[in-house]
């Protein structure tokens, strides 16, 4: 009798844990919908004119996502073309940030114990924000890959959460296969594997540093060294074996390539911090992250930690952040676009959980994260809708570019009587990166996709339904004609060079 009330009893409490999870997942679900509902509607970055022609994926074996390599040829052989059916696959990873978030939510307020309602929010809000920020919202930009990021995203929260069920080798050995994996697919997962992991060990352990708390650290710190080191010996061992090409940011341990790097690494610093490469307002990001850190060395003070559990908040701390840009120091270009340090709005929301797991009955507070987080997440979301709007409208802006194109060619051709076959295309001088009037352009989001030499033809052919052939620019026309020249604006009369069958276009 007392063994059947003890089982309806948990059978009771698991029926409410997989009532409140699916709860939870609806919630974010909703949240994250709202926030990247635009990037539903067909779009493209430079990169997706170039996969909707050739999408051998040759590009995924020089970055050394092995996985995203194979899973590309699976698609090849059903001939799915992510770029055009990229709505679903964004579809696909809405819902996979959705059950991450979920995962990571179970996790979390399982070591938080008994959460207050403003707690849960908190805790809900904390996490939300490492995926609802203008950085991941880059995700979205390229929705050729958007099924690829969202599977190796659900791949980095399996390998924590399984990893977070217990030190057995089988748990390791999850752990490891699953963040390869996700690694294989995009290496700026380790940032979000290695800083949740070792907050939630942090909590877990109710940031005492004693055996257990730095075997687990060390372990979750192997399984990503271990993983990193993988997964550069394999892209070595393509390029050697003639299957991958060395990229322009191949892996290099030289040591001038990691001090110019680290250079680079920390002039970013003062824009990442001051407003997040101008994608957010100026100083909000500095002013969120100030106040985060006063607090939580107000509460470290004040719950009187000893000076060794103090040490091990502040390498933890100091390790979550190093992790964002480590993997950057040694590529052979550095490359900070935003969807390669995703890592560093998780960083900010690890922040959060600290603050809230410290600052135990005091109200005032936990008041206070809350206003301060929720406005930065909405301060977010609002930037999102910004940014989205921008990409959109150059995205028209590069349409009706075509549209001017083509009338040029089919005027060329109806007085001529001649057919074009080939397009050589050339940028100008000093190529205008972004269209006027369109704002948050950097590195890759929201530049003019004509002055990207794999996108241009391409984008004419696809706008156009025709099937152009980009040729080598003739050194003799482009001496003649282009050579030392820029533009600021479209000019019909100055721009195109026809010569029989082959369009001689410059691009401003």
């Amino acid at each position: 009798m007392k063994e059947n009330l003890n089982e309806n009893v948990i059978n009771m409490k698991k029926l409410e844990f997989e009532s409140s999870n699916i709860k939870i997942f609806i919630t974010h679900l909703i949240f994250v919908g709202i926030a990247y509902a635009m990037f539903l509607k067909m779009h493209f970055s430079v990169d997706s004119y170039a996969i909707i022609y050739d999408n051998l994926g040759m590009q995924y074996l020089m970055q050394g996502r092995m996985v995203t390599y194979f899973l590309n040829l699976i698609f090849n052989k059903l001939n799915i073309n992510p770029t055009l059916n990229q709505q679903i696959f964004s579809v696909y990873l809405i819902i996979c940030i959705a059950a991450s978030s979920t995962i990571l939510f179970s996790i979390i307020s399982k070591y938080l114990q008994s959460l207050k309602f403003s707690q849960w929010i908190l805790v809900n809000i904390s996490i939300i924000l490492s995926f609802i920020n203008v950085f991941l919202l880059e995700w979205f930009l390229y929705p050729e890959i958007t099924f690829f990021l969202g599977t190796g995203l659900v791949s980095t929260v399996a390998a924590i959460y399984i990893l977070n069920k217990g030190n057995r080798i089988i748990n390791i050995i999850g752990s490891f296969l699953f963040l390869m994996i996700s690694m294989g697919i995009y290496q700026a997962n380790l940032g979000i594997f290695i800083i949740y992991s070792l907050v939630i060990c942090l909590i877990k352990n109710k940031m005492n540093l004693n055996m257990v708390s730095v075997k687990e650290s060390f372990l979750v710190l192997f399984i990503g060294f271990s993983n990193s080191v993988l997964n550069v010996l394999l892209l070595k061992l393509a390029i050697v074996l003639g299957i991958a090409v060395k990229g322009d940011r191949a892996p290099s341990f030289s040591f001038e390539v990691i001090k110019t790097n680290m250079e680079g690494v920390l002039r970013v610093q003062k824009s990442i911090w001051n407003n997040a490469y101008n994608f957010l307002p100026k100083y909000s990001v500095s002013i969120f992250g100030i106040v985060l850190f006063f607090m939580l060395g107000y509460l470290l003070r004040k719950n009187k930690y000893c000076k060794k559990n103090i040490a091990y908040f502040i390498c933890v701390i100091v390790i979550n952040y190093l992790i964002i840009f480590a993997p950057h120091l040694f590529t052979s270009n550095l490359w900070l676009a935003q969807r390669t340090i995703v890592g560093f709005f998780v960083f900010l929301s690890s922040l959060i959980i600290l603050v809230m797991f410290n600052c135990k009955n005091n109200k005032r507070m936990e008041r206070a994260l809350l206003v301060i987080s929720s406005t930065f997440l909405i301060i977010n979301y609002i930037q999102i809708q910004n940014i989205g709007i921008n990409h959109m409208e150059s995205n028209r802006l590069d349409q009706e570019y075509v549209s001017m194109i083509n009338q040029e060619i089919e005027k060329y051709e109806n007085q001529n009587n001649i057919k074009v076959k080939y397009i050589a295309a050339e940028n100008d001088t000093k190529p205008t990166y972004n269209y006027k009037n369109i704002g948050y352009s950097i590195y890759d989001t929201n530049i003019r996709a004509f002055i990207t030499p794999w996108a241009n033809v391409n984008m004419i052919n696809y706008f156009s339904d025709k099937d152009y052939i980009k040729v080598p620019m003739d050194s003799t026309i482009y001496e003649k004609y282009f050579k030392g020249k820029n533009w600021d604006e479209f000019s019909k009369d100055e721009q195109f060079i026809f010569v029989g069958d082959t369009l001689y276009l410059i691009l401003y």
